[in-house]
């Protein structure tokens, strides 16, 4: 018969909870890379805790303008070198 050991389940618990942690990090990280302003992005507890959703949907607003900003310039781009 197969058993479980009570202390093996809260450690995989808390590997999957670190690594929820760690995307939402990494998730940060990018977008600030991308060009979203720090001070538009939220805390990672902000929303693994769901705590103050409106930074969350703060950011993603933010995030929404970068990449609308990005897309209009390489349309530009796009239409110049085709009249070409």
């Amino acid at each position: 018969m197969v058993t479980l050991n009570a202390q093996s389940t809260p450690s995989q618990n808390l590997m999957a909870q670190i690594r929820k942690m760690e995307n939402i990090s990494n998730f940060l990280e990018a977008i600030k890379a991308y060009g979203v302003p720090e001070i538009s992005c939220f805390q990672t507890v902000d929303l693994y805790e769901n705590k103050q959703c409106y930074k969350v949907i703060e950011c993603l607003r933010a995030l929404a303008a970068v990449v609308s900003c990005f897309f209009f310039k390489e349309l530009i781009q796009f239409s110049s070198n085709f009249r070409q």
